[in-house]
């Protein structure tokens, strides 16, 4: 149907960018659903040069949606250049459209820093890559500072990453010791932040050890979050749904293994192995009757992942007054980083597997973000009218 859609569009012969992005992301995401990550990463770098050659402001807007989702696509597929190199596009497309110092520029700045921090956590152990997303988060964080205040969303996240970085480093006592100093200058800040902060503390304290820290610290983000709403807590997903343990995945975020270390228990040969599920989460943040929708992948794999899925814990707000269903219908997908050896133009799948959630009940990841956030801003009462 969205393809049919699109296809009267570009036959028409109208010069629409936000009609173009628009119909684009809603074809590109039928082909995630389908599971054809190639052909949606194809689909949507034709949208991104048919609207390179349109003209005015909603171009930059849907050259940014197209990156966004392009990187998200790239992310799915463990091709993790190209998706910093859509994030970058991403911004240069906003910088464009809004200036150099618009809050989104500043935000696709730091998710550019939490792109980096992936890589070098959880992919490759590279410590280079964890120093520039410092570097460029610090930077975020300065600016943010001197333009809107030091308790502004983007600085809190941005400090948030940055303890995520120590987390990922080992350095457990400096982000529990920085993190409380955040805590206590958040005392009048939205409920939101300070429940971000709390999580990001009490997943500290659970690498740490300290079983203490981490029930006080998740019985402060439970106390803040909104009725009914939804924050992962535990397991961290790439670090029980990878091949190694936790101590190991540990010491390999900071550095400690060898690089290049083949193991018995490598997964990259299964990469595009998916399970589609449903379930509830209940009152107590566990899930529940679950169910698995669609699978791709070897019998014992998916048996895996449906013990991994079983054993998440979530952090449900008001959940003591609340005893009905919370329903999520999500895809995990097993990927593994995308290589091309030295001296060789044939590319492969390195030995680090991991796995890619996606929410499959929302469609966050293929919206046309940027230009709803154009449309709300500049006629505040319309946007108001859809929601209601």
């Amino acid at each position: 149907k969205h393809l049919e859609t699109l296809r009267a569009y570009l036959e028409a012969g109208t010069d629409d960018p936000a009609r173009d992005a628009t119909l684009s992301l809603r074809v590109a995401e039928d082909f995630v659903r389908a599971g054809d990550l190639a052909g949606a990463r194809s689909f949507l770098r034709a949208a991104r040069d048919r609207i390179r050659g349109m003209s005015g402001k909603k171009r930059d807007l849907a050259r940014a949606d197209i990156n966004r989702a392009i990187a998200r696509v790239a992310w799915m597929d463990g091709r993790k250049w190209e998706r910093l190199a859509a994030l970058k596009r991403m911004k240069s497309a906003l910088e464009a459209a809004l200036g150099p110092h618009h809050r989104e520029v500043l935000r696709a700045n730091a998710l550019i820093a939490s792109a980096m921090v992936e890589f070098a956590a959880f992919l490759q152990a590279d410590r280079t890559n964890l120093v520039a997303a410092r570097r460029r988060l610090k930077r975020v964080r300065e600016e943010a500072v001197r333009r809107f205040g030091e308790d502004d969303e983007i600085v809190v996240l941005a400090e948030l990453a940055l303890a995520r970085i120590d987390v990922a480093a080992g350095n457990y006592h400096a982000v529990e010791r920085r993190g409380r100093r955040l805590w206590r200058r958040l005392q009048q800040a939205p409920a939101q932040l300070r429940a971000a902060t709390a999580i990001v503390l009490a997943q500290n304290a659970y690498w740490w050890g300290d079983a203490t820290k981490f029930a006080s610290w998740r019985q402060e983000a439970l106390a803040l979050l909104p009725a009914d709403e939804v924050a992962t807590l535990l397991p961290v997903d790439h670090e029980r749904a990878a091949p190694e343990d936790a101590v190991r995945r540990r010491m390999e975020m900071a550095g400690y293994v060898r690089r290049g270390t083949v193991r018995g228990d490598d997964l990259s040969r299964h990469a595009g192995s998916y399970v589609d599920v449903s379930y509830c989460i209940d009152a107590r943040g566990r899930p529940t009757d679950l169910v698995v929708i669609r699978s791709r992948g070897t019998r014992s794999w998916i048996r895996r992942m449906v013990e991994i899925i079983r054993s998440k814990r979530y952090l449900v707000g008001a959940a003591a007054a609340s005893e009905r269903c919370l329903p999520r219908y999500e895809r995990y997908l097993l990927t593994a980083d995308v290589i091309t050896p030295r001296q060789s133009h044939i590319g492969g799948r390195s030995f680090r597997s991991y796995v890619v959630t996606d929410d499959l009940l929302g469609k966050d990841a293929f919206a046309p973000h940027y230009l709803h956030l154009s449309a709300r801003a500049q006629n505040p009462t319309a946007a108001r009218r859809r929601q209601n």
